[in-house]
């Protein structure tokens, strides 16, 4: 109902409905994302798609559809392409399209982005954006093998959540 109203601002609703999708994702709710999923991915399909978090919604959808790896990179890379870290704030797309990286293998890629992505949030001063980059890094050195920047990564995001009263 909430996306009819935004029928006149094309650009805010395919914002809106990537967050459907990537809210619905694990509950019962999920039907009504369905149509939703399926408009997107053609505009994805087609390259008419800009926005970054509608590429990375659907590049969610394609890993957990276990897609070709190189087809889920190829738009989650579209969506980075797209993002702009120093005023991404807490908008999670580019983490999303991250970690989907990470999950098609495309680990230098994955890395950059989230080596930028920390440079940005260190810039700004965004405990909550630097714990985010972190904790998708820390996962990918995880799985690279890389135990010591893993650590490192993790003992961070462990301290700013401390430091801010999480657990």
């Amino acid at each position: 109902e909430q996306l009819e109203l935004l029928a006149e601002r094309p650009d805010l609703c395919a914002t809106a409905e990537a967050a459907l999708i990537n809210v619905t994702r694990p509950y019962e709710t999920r039907a009504r994302a369905r149509p939703v999923v399926k408009r997107l991915r053609g505009r994805v399909e087609d390259e008419s798609e800009r926005d970054p978090a509608v590429l990375s919604a659907i590049a969610v959808e394609m890993v957990m559809a276990a897609e070709p790896a190189e087809a889920t990179a190829r738009v989650a890379e579209r969506a980075l392409a797209e993002v702009d870290w120093s005023r991404a704030s807490l908008d999670w797309s580019a983490y999303l399209a991250a970690r989907s990286l990470v999950r098609a293998e495309d680990f230098d890629a994955a890395l950059l982005a989230l080596n930028n992505a920390e440079e940005a949030a260190r810039a700004r001063g965004s405990a909550t954006e630097l714990g985010g980059a972190l904790a998708f890094r820390s996962e990918l050195y995880l799985l690279l093998g890389d135990l010591a920047n893993a650590e490192v990564d993790a003992r961070t995001v462990l301290e700013i959540a401390t430091g801010s009263g999480g657990h």
